[in-house]
């Protein structure tokens, strides 16, 4: 999974490039591929490997991820299938914010 996390970051810079979060360690999805969710905030912000992000939908909580890859302005992170929010899978545009779980 980390190969494809890897492969999954150097394919999105390709296409949009870096993106930094402008409320620092809050930020938003970028993308989502199967489990796999990036977000637009990365080790700059202090998104570490093994981090919980919450992921909500206008007020909604969507479910969590957890940060598998980090790069300096992104980080990729796996959904937590086995807690799910909303029943509502992740998508692009949805906020992703720093948890404590």
């Amino acid at each position: 999974q980390l190969r494809e996390a890897n492969f999954w970051l150097d394919k999105y810079r390709v296409k949009f490039g870096d993106i930094k979060g402008s409320e620092g360690a809050v930020g938003i999805v970028n993308a989502v591929k199967g489990p796999l969710v990036s977000i637009s905030v990365g080790s700059a912000d202090k998104v570490r490997v093994g981090d919980w992000y919450a992921i909500s939908r206008g007020g909604s909580y969507v479910g969590r991820i957890q940060i598998v890859q980090v790069d300096r302005n992104l980080a990729v992170g796996q959904f937590d299938v086995m807690n799910p929010g909303s029943g509502a899978p992740p998508q692009s545009g949805d906020k992703a914010s720093p948890s404590n779980d």
